[in-house]
Order: structure tokens, then sequence, then C-alpha cells
């Protein structure tokens, strides 16, 4: 479970590093995992970009320095072979392979950028995470793509790609994404990733960080599901009529509730 301190800090939009909050789903997957080797290994592909950061250069520079560094040299690449396995949406497995999906592989530029003396920001663009580096003014990147420049055209592009052709390219579309959003949204990836593969242990540990994090009912609801597959049907039971409780009008509410007392039969039965 996360330190109480990180959710707190979270949950107010306080500053915490994303390289960081992203470390604590993967102790999920690794139980016993070395956030602080993990932080030691950004530090060291940070470390050769110092030098030459320090002299200064333009936001274009700068980008293809970091993409020379993380690309070329130590060769982080887009996954688009296997895009939904798991282990590319957890930093040190992307760290350990050296393959991510965009907001992995933004994390890592946005980590190392820093490091170096950057300015960079990740930019929640919809459907493909994208890096800015420079500020407002700067460059958009795709590290997914090796960390090429990204221009008007190739946004409007991506949303072809999404299935968004009819939605028109909006600079509203690049505000920064604050940690807690970007962790909101990794968070939401593997949810999808795991229900998808009926891996409800991993599931229902997502859906308690997106409960920590977010108070959202439908997160409760889907916890409360994957507790009831893995067998425990009090905690099921719980989250079910929670929200049935706060969402008596939804859609859905008849059938949750009618699953929430089937969990609460089954406990029962159980202390039987």
């Amino acid at each position: 479970m996360y330190e109480p301190s990180v959710i707190a800090q979270l949950r107010a939009g306080e500053s915490v590093s994303v390289e960081e909050a992203a470390l604590l789903i993967s102790t999920d997957a690794k139980p016993g995992l070395s956030s602080a080797a993990c932080l030691r290994a950004l530090d060291e592909l940070a470390a050769p970009m110092k030098r030459a950061t320090a002299l200064g250069g333009s936001p274009e520079d700068l980008a293809r320095l970091l993409a020379l560094q993380l690309a070329e040299h130590e060769g982080f690449r887009g996954n688009s072979v296997e895009y939904e396995d798991p282990r590319n949406s957890y930093l040190h497995e992307v760290l350990r392979r050296r393959l991510g999906i965009p907001i992995s592989l933004t994390i890592i530029w946005m980590a190392v950028g820093r490091r170096a003396g950057m300015q960079i920001d990740g930019i929640p663009f919809p459907g493909h995470f994208l890096a800015r580096v420079g500020g407002p003014s700067g460059v958009l990147v795709d590290p997914f793509h090796g960390g090429r420049l990204v221009g008007e055209n190739d946004l409007q592009r991506i949303l072809q790609a999404q299935g968004l052709g009819d939605t028109s390219f909006s600079r509203s579309m690049l505000h920064p994404a604050n940690t807690r959003a970007v962790l909101i949204r990794m968070l939401m990836n593997l949810k999808r990733i795991h229900e998808a593969r009926g891996d409800f242990r991993s599931l229902l540990l997502v859906c308690d960080r997106l409960v920590d994090l977010t108070d959202a009912p439908e997160h409760r609801r889907d916890r409360g599901v994957a507790a009831y597959h893995l067998g425990s049907f009090q905690a099921a039971s719980d989250d079910l009529f929670a929200y049935v409780d706060h969402c008596a009008d939804a859609p859905d509410a008849w059938q949750v509730a009618a699953a929430a007392e089937r969990a609460r039969s089954r406990s029962t039965s159980n202390l039987q």
C-alpha cells in the first residue's frame, strides 16, 4: 500500500516527483522492490548529459540530446509488438527491459531530463502521452517513437489514429499533467489490461490505488468485483454495497446490488 504521506500529498496536489509516484505502483508488481536503486539508475542515465546541458541550447537541441542519450545510446523504445503487456506500465520493468508505452517512457524522459537540468513536462495528449522540452514555448517530443519532434500536423494524425479524426487539434490539449493525473492515467491503463487478462489480484491492487487517489465509486465497484473473484466476499460486499449507496440511479445499480447480495450471502455462509 502507498505510504499515507505520499497519498496525502498527491490528493492535495503537492509536489511529488512523477518517477517516485510511478515506482509506488511498481512495488505492487514486485514487493520488496528497491525504489532507491531505480532512482539511482535514473541518475546514471542523466549523468552523461549534465555537462552538455550546462552549456545551454535551444529546446530543439536539448530534445535531440535527450533522444540521443535515451533512444539511441540506451535503447529505450516503444513496445509496439506487445503493447498490452503490463510490464510496459511498471517503471522498474521499463528501466530493465528498455520497453514501454507512451506514458511510461515519457516518465523516463521527464525524470532523466530534469536531472540533466532541463525543463520538461508530461503532456496528456488524447490517446498518446508526449513530453515537452523547454516549457510552454518549447518543443513536443514522442518518447514512444525515439523522442522524435512532434508538430501540429503530427498531432492531428495522432488524433486520427485514435479514432478522433473529427476532433480538431486545440492548444488546450497541451496542458501539462501533474503527478497525480499521470499516476491516475497509468493506473487506468493497468486497470484495463488486468481486467482484460482476468488478473483479479492485480486488478484489485490497481483499483485500491484508484480508490485511494480519487474516491470514485466506480473504482470501489470494480475493486469489489475483483475481491469477489478472489473469494474475499466480505470485502466484495462492502465495496459493492457502497457503490449502490453512492450511485443508486446508475444503470448498473440493480446488477451491482444483486452481486452485493450474493457476496454477503457467501460471506455469511463461510462464517457458519
